[in-house]
């Protein structure tokens, strides 16, 4: 008896926290905060270099970067401009938005899974969503994946919003359209969800309506990202088998997709208008992407993030039972742990450790000295040299025009005679190279032509330091 009224109190104060409203929603959130945090504080990637440059660089010399290079990224780069001017430059600032983004994106599916069936599933949809290797991974990013995703459940809850309202609220859904194509251009194929639940819907001309008003804001910097397309010809074209293993892609594991792809298939969800949404959501995006990428390549997981709340609501939905549902998320969360375990590194794969390769500059740079960058990072490696060597910095011998006197990403060089000329007056040179060769071999990290040649013939190798994916060397004229 004794025992029995003692654990009263606990039950009683238990279900008084699941009652509330907001206790689903901040489960999942805190869910996706303690997902999102480990791995904050590694060093920016190749892409987040990028957004470091442009978020520091002035308005008037950004302008040119976004008019001929990068117009599909420019209210990003706006937004991280003001936001750099609060809150400083650093990693971690930079993260800091898309993090918050990521967090409100969880506790906001669990509101659009309530919405669209009830808050067991919401719960569910919201906890799978926050145990994505990918989700976790671009909570941690400083580019606008995240805030795609957010944009893009925003914008169905207005949706689901003004669909059963007043006449009044197609604008609300319509200011939504602007934020989703801001955040990413990609988004923008959520209308085709959106198209698939307003089908025989008594206000679909009310929504039709509402996606031509809010398509007009942006409609110039479509235009312009449009003849951008040479940004992403590097990803190439796609091939048919790789059209199956884009779920896994997207969600961050191959059986991750496999998972809830299985999971909505086997259970068979009722084919009704909330299915539609869904599916259109998950499934049209990356069969566009996948098409159009024949004809203009532009096919990467990362364009097509914000497409996971579609695949956790499905797989959620046709699998909402207590135990069912506990079970589905703790199999992703154990399926997704290899995926996680490779995000909690300083540097990520395929991604140069420039972090160390500068502070070996910087601890041993001595006045007067020169820098040469070379290899398939050396846009990169350059724009990296402000971000880790800010106050004093060797002289760049081969520089003609820095990128943000070019009003791009890309420094303009000297030819290799002039190059050659000006290196008579530098007595030590770091090169800082993503060329692979044995430490024997020093002098093909150079490359090749007239500067490499005279390197080669009237310098010495003085010192040699090896990070991931580069390597630095210290040259003396002899």
């Amino acid at each position: 008896m004794i025992a029995t009224i003692a654990a009263r109190p606990a039950v009683t104060l238990r279900l008084r926290f699941w009652s509330h409203p907001a206790a689903a929603p901040a489960t999942a959130a805190l869910a996706t905060v303690a997902a999102g945090l480990p791995g904050l504080g590694r060093q920016l990637d190749q892409d987040e270099v990028v957004t470091w440059y442009a978020a520091t660089l002035p308005v008037r010399d950004l302008l040119p970067v976004l008019r001929d290079v990068d117009a599909v990224f420019a209210p990003y780069y706006f937004l991280m401009h003001a936001w750099t001017r609060l809150a400083g430059a650093s990693p971690l600032a930079l993260r800091v938005p898309t993090l918050v983004a990521t967090v409100l994106t969880a506790a906001l599916i669990v509101v659009l899974g309530r919405r669209l069936v009830d808050t067991r599933t919401g719960l569910i949809a919201g906890l799978l969503f926050a145990v994505l290797p990918a989700v976790s991974r671009y909570a941690q990013d400083a580019r606008p994946y995240g805030l795609a995703v957010l944009a893009a459940v925003v914008s169905t809850l207005a949706l689901l919003w003004a669909a059963d309202g007043i006449r009044q609220r197609w604008l609300v859904y319509a200011c939504t359209i602007p934020l989703l194509i801001g955040a990413h251009l990609m988004a923008i194929m959520l209308l085709a969800g959106h198209f698939a639940y307003m089908v025989g819907h008594r206000r679909r001309w009310w929504w039709g309506g509402a996606v031509l008003v809010g398509l007009l804001p942006l409609a110039p910097l479509v235009l312009v990202a449009s003849g951008q397309t040479g940004q992403v010809a590097w990803l190439g074209t796609p091939t048919w088998t790789r059209l199956p293993l884009l779920p896994g892609e997207i969600l961050g594991a191959a059986a991750l997709g496999g998972l809830l792809a299985g999971v909505a298939v086997i259970r068979r969800p009722a084919l009704d208008r909330v299915t539609a949404l869904l599916a259109a959501w998950a499934l049209v995006p990356p069969a566009v992407l996948f098409a159009v990428s024949y004809a203009s390549p532009m096919l990467h997981p990362r364009y097509l993030l914000f497409t996971a709340p579609a695949w956790c609501l499905l797989a959620a939905r046709a699998c909402g039972g207590r135990w069912s549902g506990a079970a589905l998320v703790a199999g992703a969360l154990v399926l997704g742990l290899s995926a996680h375990a490779a995000f909690r590194v300083d540097t990520l794969a395929g991604n140069p450790d420039l972090r160390r390769a500068f502070a070996a500059i910087s601890a041993g740079q001595a006045p007067g000295d020169g820098i040469l960058h070379r290899g398939p990072q050396q846009n990169v490696s350059r724009l990296a040299t402000g971000l880790y060597l800010p106050q004093r910095r060797p002289v760049d011998v081969l520089m003609r025009q820095s990128a943000r006197q070019h009003g791009s990403y890309y420094a303009l060089d000297y030819d290799d005679a002039t190059a050659a000329a000006a290196l008579r007056n530098v007595t030590r040179l770091w090169v800082v190279s993503g060329i692979e060769a044995p430490a024997k071999q020093w002098h093909t990290m150079l490359g090749g032509g007239q500067l490499a040649e005279q390197l080669r013939n009237h310098y010495t190798l003085e010192r040699q330091e090896h990070f991931q994916g580069v390597t630095v060397l210290l040259l003396r004229r002899t």
